[in-house]
C-alpha cells in the first residue's frame, strides 16, 4: 500500500486513517496478504524491519545503542534488546529498553541525544567505542560533545569524552588503548615511526603495539608489508608486538596481559 510505503513500511491505524486509508481497506489488504497486522492498531508491509515496527508500536524513536548500530557506528556488543526513546512513559514488554526525552523525535533520535543516552546507559568501554566512532566518522565534534556534557550529573559523560581519540581506527584499537590506560600505562595512538609508518599504539614510550584485524591484513601483500614494518622497527631498536583484534574484542584485558608479560621479560 502506498500509504504504508510512505511511512517506511509500518504505521498505526490512526495515522493511516489521516492519510485516507479506512478500516475496510486495511482489513481487505490483511485478508489478501498484502499487509500484516502487528501489535494492536499497527499495520506493516511483509518483511518490515523489526526496529521500525517497535518505534511505530510504541510511538517512539530508535535510541541509544540500537540507534548507533542502525546508523553504522562501531558497536562492541550488540544490544540484547531494542532501545527506544519517548517523551511519554510506557510499561514496555521484555526486550524493550525505553529512554525518556523531553522532545519527540523521528525514527532516530539526533546523534547528540543518542550519544548522551549511550554514555549514561552502557558500561564505559562499550560507550567509548560508540562515542569515539561518532567522532572518527565526523558525525559529531569533540567540541559539541564537551558542550553537551555540562551541568550536574555529567561526571560519567565527561570522563568518557575525555578519553575520545579522533585518531582511532577500529573498535579493537579503542578497547586496547582504554584497557592499557586503565592499567596505568601511558599510551599514544597512531604514532609515526620513521621507516615504519604509523603504529596503532605506543606504550610507555617504548613498546609498539599493532592490533591486527583480518579486514586490514587479508592478503599476501598485507602480510609482506607487516613483515617489512617489523623489520624496519627492529633496525630502529623498536619492538613491535602484534595482537589479534579478535583477542581484544573477546577480552580487552588480553592486551594488558601481553604488555605486562613483555615488560616483565624486559626487566628480568
Amino acid at each position: 500500500m502506498e500509504a504504508l510505503n510512505s511511512r517506511g513500511g509500518a504505521a498505526r491505524a490512526a495515522d493511516l486513517a489521516r492519510l485516507g486509508v479506512g478500516s475496510a481497506a486495511l482489513q481487505r489488504a490483511v485478508a489478501e496478504g498484502r499487509v500484516w497486522k502487528g501489535n494492536p492498531g499497527v499495520y506493516l508491509l511483509p518483511g518490515v524491519d523489526g526496529a521500525l515496527l517497535h518505534t511505530v508500536t510504541w510511538r517512539s524513536s530508535l535510541a541509544c545503542v540500537s540507534a548507533a548500530k542502525e546508523t553504522g557506528l562501531w558497536v562492541w556488543k550488540a544490544p540484547s534488546g531494542t532501545h527506544l526513546s519517548s517523551a511519554t512513559t510506557f510499561e514496555c514488554p521484555e526486550g524493550i529498553v525505553m529512554h525518556r526525552t523531553k522532545a519527540r523525535h523521528g525514527y532516530l533520535v539526533p546523534d547528540l541525544v543518542m550519544l548522551r543516552q549511550v554514555m549514561r546507559c552502557l558500561p564505559e568501554p562499550e560507550a567509548l567505542v560508540i562515542v569515539e566512532s561518532a567522532v572518527v566518522k565526523k558525525r559529531v565534534t569533540l567540541a559539541a560533545l564537551r558542550d553537551d556534557c555540562r551541568g550536574r550529573g555529567s561526571d560519567v559523560t565527561r570522563r568518557i569524552v575525555r578519553k575520545v581519540d579522533p585518531k582511532a581506527q577500529s573498535p579493537a584499537e579503542t578497547l586496547a588503548r582504554d584497557a592499557l590506560l586503565r592499567a596505568g600505562y601511558r599510551v599514544r595512538s597512531q604514532v609515526p615511526v620513521a621507516g615504519v609508518g604509523h603504529v596503532d599504539l605506543e606504550v610507555d614510550g617504548v613498546l609498539l603495539v599493532e592490533i591486527d584485524g583480518r579486514t586490514y591484513h587479508s592478503d599476501a601483500r598485507d602480510f609482506e608489508e607487516d613483515r617489512r614494518r617489523g623489520n624496519a622497527a627492529s633496525l630502529k631498536r623498536r619492538f613491535v608486538m602484534r595482537i589479534p583484534a579478535r583477542w581484544v574484542l573477546e577480552d580487552p584485558q588480553a592486551v594488558v596481559r601481553e604488555v605486562e608479560a613483555w615488560f616483565r621479560g624486559k626487566r628480568s
